[in-house]
C-alpha cells in the first residue's frame, strides 16, 4: 500500500460541474465564520431550538422566538436564515410585516426533509423494520 505525503497538495482538477443545488446531507451544517467548536456546538445548539419551535407552521416575531429559545433576538434572524441553506434542509421562510418594524415569521418545511423526518422517526420507532 503507498504512503500519502500529506505535505504536498494532490493537485486534482474537478472535472465537471457539480450538479446545481448540490444536495448536502443534513449533518453538513456549517455556520460561516465560526472558528471554535465551542462557537459552533452553541449556535447549532440555538438552531435547533429555533428550528423545532417553528416546524408547527405558525406565525412569530423575532422577540416570541427570543423569549422561548433563549437567544438574542440578532441570532434568532440568522437561524431562521440559515433554515434557508441546504445544509440545514432548504426550507422556505416567510416573513410578514405586521406593523411598521414589526414582522412575523414562518418555517414552511421542505417536503423532503418533512419525508426523510417521517422515516427516520418511523426507523426509530420500528428498529428492523423495513422502508415503508
Amino acid at each position: 500500500m503507498l504512503e500519502r505525503d500529506w505535505s504536498k497538495p494532490l493537485n486534482l482538477e474537478l472535472v465537471e460541474e457539480p450538479p446545481v443545488p448540490m444536495e448536502l446531507p443534513l449533518m453538513m451544517r456549517h455556520f460561516g465564520g465560526v472558528e471554535s467548536m465551542k462557537t459552533h456546538d452553541r449556535l447549532n445548539t440555538l438552531w435547533y431550538r429555533v428550528f423545532n419551535l417553528m416546524k408547527d407552521g405558525k406565525w412569530r416575531t423575532l422577540m416570541e422566538i427570543s423569549q422561548r429559545t433563549g437567544g438574542t433576538q440578532t441570532w434568532v434572524s440568522a437561524r431562521l436564515r440559515d433554515c434557508r441553506k441546504t445544509g440545514f434542509g432548504n426550507h422556505k421562510v416567510h416573513r410578514a410585516e405586521e406593523a411598521p418594524g414589526l414582522f412575523r415569521y414562518q418555517l414552511e418545511l421542505n417536503p423532503k426533509f418533512a419525508e426523510d423526518e417521517a422515516r427516520r422517526y418511523f426507523h426509530a420507532k420500528h428498529p428492523g423494520a423495513k422502508n415503508p
